[in-house]
């Protein structure tokens, strides 16, 4: 479900520019499938500069339950990952009956969720925590299909990881 994914990240994206984000900060990472979110969301996020985690993705119904059990899975530990590590993860990750609904949520007639998650995201991340404003550390975007990181200074030693041009 690249086309939705990539809507939500392009929204995403938008936004962190809109609210003064700068388009060099941007990197683009990998993820195989919506499973593996959670785990790049807890490495960005254990990493000292980077604030806040936005998770994009979307999980269609199918004819089996997996469907349910995945998004129950995926959205648990995004929650016990924002909650144990101290910083807010914007969740993006669709859990849709078909392809229409992730459309109308994808920046159809119901809006753009990727757009919301940043700006839930870096809502959170400027709250009178302690904690430095995003725009003042770094915020990072992960996808199903394509995980990106804005402003991550990530090392070699991480496979997943690719800086991507700036917009």
């Amino acid at each position: 479900h690249r086309d939705i994914t990539e809507a939500m990240e392009l929204a995403a994206t938008a936004e962190f520019l809109r609210l003064g984000g700068q388009a060099s900060d941007i990197v683009r990472l990998q993820a195989p499938g919506a499973f593996e979110i959670p785990l790049l969301i807890d490495t960005a996020l254990a990493r000292a500069g980077i604030a806040a985690a936005v998770a994009i993705g979307c999980i269609v119904r199918g004819e089996t339950r997996h469907d349910r059990h995945l998004g129950q899975a995926v959205t648990s530990e995004l929650a016990r990952i924002s909650v144990t590590r101290g910083k807010p993860v914007g969740l993006a990750v669709l859990t849709v009956e078909n392809l229409k609904q992730a459309r109308a949520r994808a920046g159809g007639e119901v809006g753009n969720k990727g757009a919301e998650a940043m700006t839930a995201a870096l809502a959170a991340s400027a709250l009178p925590t302690g904690a430095p404003s995003a725009f003042e550390k770094h915020i990072d975007t992960l996808s199903a299909c394509c995980v990106y990181a804005i402003g991550a200074q990530l090392t070699a030693t991480h496979a997943f990881i690719n800086r991507a041009p700036s917009i």
